[in-house]
């Protein structure tokens, strides 16, 4: 057995964000999701979703966002959408959303968000053909309910919801009002129900249509229900830092201080992360989360293969190496989180961490994050696997 493990020092920055991905699909063809759905054909892929889980949970990413996208009728559809004909899951999509919930709380993930995104007859937002039939609006509230409780009953200890991705009603489109409407409606029904402890509804910031997150409050506002305890945005715009200003600006001249995540953005992106940092320093509204889309900046129409990393999120900090499995030069580390890296370079497939419970089999590489006290280590130990 030849190997060797490295002490990597997790990036510490005072009020740091949750590092996320959207994973949504195990299986990527061309660039293109086809059959892979995690919810929609997880009982096809189990096996590969929970080594994917593993090995993103390894990696450091701490959060989850996965979709339900719904349509009344969804057959013969194959990327990922459910059927929602009478508000509930095909018996099939309802056993794989519970697999998927325990394998993800399995894997250890901190928190877990489920996104909400009606397609078709069932889609309020209704771009670019405006297809939606209002006599939707129960079956996709009553999908929504039922799908709340598996999840709590199910998910890891933190699980929030997006009541419609990218749901914030733009400024010119001409389905505007019905997309009002139905956020207004949505939203009450939920916070009547549930609460607003764990609940938003997602917006774009495009600096073509600025007025979304503003709408969305407005309209949010005029229920006469408690607001989001934190707003969601998605930017693909090369003007990040801008974007966070410009929703910072937008709800301070609201009078709101709710902190905001950024649900959607390039994947494992310098740029993105450079601009993060410079707004985590500069503002003092808090920024709780950073989750990638599985695409790149210089290619945006091609999906990348899970399991997906967040290095670039992360912070790229100093590391120390020492070998595998007896030791190298003493180290006194200050207590904290650190990762842990193994290379396998042998035959056999498969190492554990003494003295903690994880354990992956892999071959090639794999990465441990782990909570040390203060204290001199002498070297990292890395055994096989029994």
């Amino acid at each position: 057995m030849t190997g060797v493990a490295a002490f990597v020092a997790a990036a510490s920055i005072a009020s740091a964000p949750i590092v996320g991905v959207n994973y949504d699909w195990y299986a990527i063809t061309n660039c293109q999701s086809h059959a892979g759905g995690v919810i929609s054909a997880g009982d096809v892929g189990q096996t590969r979703i929970r080594r994917q889980l593993a090995a993103m949970h390894a990696a450091g990413i701490r959060k989850l966002r996965t979709f339900i996208w719904n349509m009344h009728d969804a057959g013969g559809q194959l990327w990922g959408v459910v059927s929602s004909a009478g508000g509930t899951l095909t018996p099939t999509a309802h056993e794989n959303l519970i697999a998927y919930l325990r394998d993800v709380r399995a894997a250890g993930f901190e928190q877990l968000e489920i996104v909400f995104g009606p397609e078709w007859t069932n889609d309020p937002i209704g771009y670019p053909e405006n297809h939606w039939d209002p006599a939707m609006f129960d079956e996709n509230w009553n999908l929504i309910r039922s799908v709340r409780r598996i999840v709590k009953e199910y998910g890891p200890p933190i699980t929030t919801f997006d009541l419609i991705n990218e749901g914030a009603p733009s400024s010119y489109l001409a389905t505007t009002q019905q997309l009002v409407d139905y956020d207004a409606r949505i939203y009450a029904n939920y916070v009547d129900a549930f609460g607003n402890a764990d609940v938003t509804i997602s917006s774009i910031i495009d600096s073509g249509d600025a007025g979304r997150l503003g709408n969305l409050v407005d309209a949010l506002r005029s229920t006469g229900r408690p607001l989001p305890r934190w707003f969601e945005i998605h930017s693909y715009t090369p003007t990040l830092l801008q974007d966070l200003q410009a929703v910072d600006a937008t709800l301070t001249a609201k009078g709101l201080t709710q902190p905001i995540a950024l649900a959607e953005t390039y994947y494992d992106d310098a740029a993105n992360a450079a601009a993060i940092r410079q707004f985590v320093a500069s503002s003092t509204r808090p920024l709780l989360e950073v989750s990638e889309w599985p695409i790149r900046r210089d290619n945006p129409s091609c999906g990348l293969r899970a399991p997906y990393r967040a290095d670039a999120y992360l912070g790229s900090p100093p590391a120390l190496t020492v070998s595998v499995p007896r030791g190298g030069r003493a180290t006194t580390l200050v207590a904290g989180t650190y990762v842990v890296t193994v290379r396998d370079r042998s035959r056999t497939a498969g190492f554990r961490l003494r003295g903690h419970a994880t354990g992956v089999r892999f071959v090639g590489t794999v990465h441990w994050k782990v909570t040390l006290p203060a204290g001199t280590y002498p070297g990292l130990v890395v055994l096989p696997s029994p």
